[in-house]
């Protein structure tokens, strides 16, 4: 059994328990003694594979067979999974992960693995530090195929935002491209969010985090030190459609995004789901349809983006 400490485990790392479930980690913290996680895969093909599930399906396969794993997260005031520490068989870390795919200590899956090394290469070339880059998805776990995508993490902001100038450069060069309109779809699909095909495009050419290598959709994600510092309980109080200004963006690539706003009432936003980090900048007027959550005595309130992993009828729009 593989002894891990709290400190160790981040957002976007997988955790493989005993039974042969993998989690990816959700928050910075633990809760009771549990890493704050969603089931992500599961074995297939008679134990020697991964099968990808998707948050319906992982929340069925535990009630029926794990149901230990289910929680209801009180700082988040969200159901979750949760992992406990002696459960845990195996801790992937992106960074580590792709060290070792860089160095050639993996070869399984050449084709596939060399077009990830020569676009980690290019980026690093280009300018961002080789030690802040990792690697999560099917790619972290070793499940990927021929249709995954290069799902790569920044532990640094300053390099995040390297990477984020070099995705456009690079794309005026000529060496990425910008996703074609299969690619848009493809990853519009995936998201299932509550903007329109077009509104979904224009908020996200803008963001410059992703983009294609030789075919291959990629996109660049921050993982940092911080969380919410705030030790607060907030609880889940109705539902809200506002129009107002964005005060602050300068964590809305953060994990969870954190917007300050211009608003009465509401000031501040937390995005739990990356389809709407990044997605508005300071001083532009948006359109949020959220959770309202307050705490206990009610002095505080906020707003909440991705109550659940689709975040249904939840969404950031900049209104043009």
């Amino acid at each position: 059994m593989i002894k891990q400490t709290f400190s160790e485990v981040r957002p976007k790392d997988f955790l493989l328990t005993r039974e042969g479930l993998v989690f990816a980690v959700v928050s910075y913290k633990p809760e009771d003694g549990r890493f704050l996680s969603f089931l992500r895969y599961i074995r297939s093909n008679g134990g020697n594979g991964w099968q990808k599930v998707g948050t319906d399906q992982a929340n069925s396969y535990l009630r029926l067979h794990y149901p230990d794993y289910l929680i209801h997260s009180r700082r988040f005031d969200a159901d979750l999974h949760g992992v406990p520490n002696e459960n845990i068989y195996t801790h992937y870390q992106p960074r580590r992960k792709l060290q070792d795919l860089l160095e050639r200590k993996e070869t399984k899956k050449k084709k596939r693995i060399d077009k990830l090394v020569q676009l980690v290469k290019l980026l690093i070339d280009s300018g961002i530090s080789r030690g802040s880059l990792g690697i999560t998805g099917s790619y972290l776990i070793g499940a990927e195929n021929e249709n995954s995508d290069f799902d790569l993490v920044v532990y640094d902001r300053d390099s995040f935002e390297i990477g984020r100038e070099l995705i456009k450069i690079l794309i005026k060069r000529g060496k990425l491209a910008s996703l074609d309109h299969r690619a848009w779809i493809s990853s519009y699909n995936r998201r299932g969010c509550s903007l329109s095909l077009e509104e979904y495009i224009w908020h996200e050419r803008r963001k410059y985090n992703k983009a294609l290598f030789q075919g291959v959709k990629f996109d660049i994600s921050l993982v940092t030190e911080a969380e919410m510092s705030s030790d607060d309980v907030f609880h889940k109080s109705g539902h809200v459609t506002i129009t107002t200004t964005v005060r602050d963006a300068s964590q809305a690539f953060e994990t969870p995004a954190i917007y300050l706003l211009d608003h009465p009432v509401y000031r501040q936003l937390i995005c739990f789901t990356p389809t709407y980090s990044g997605q508005a900048m300071r001083g532009e007027k948006v359109e949020i349809a959220a959770l309202v959550e307050k705490t206990e005595d009610g002095s505080k309130q906020r707003l909440v983006v991705g109550s659940s992993r689709e975040a249904a009828g939840e969404y950031i729009k900049v209104i043009r």
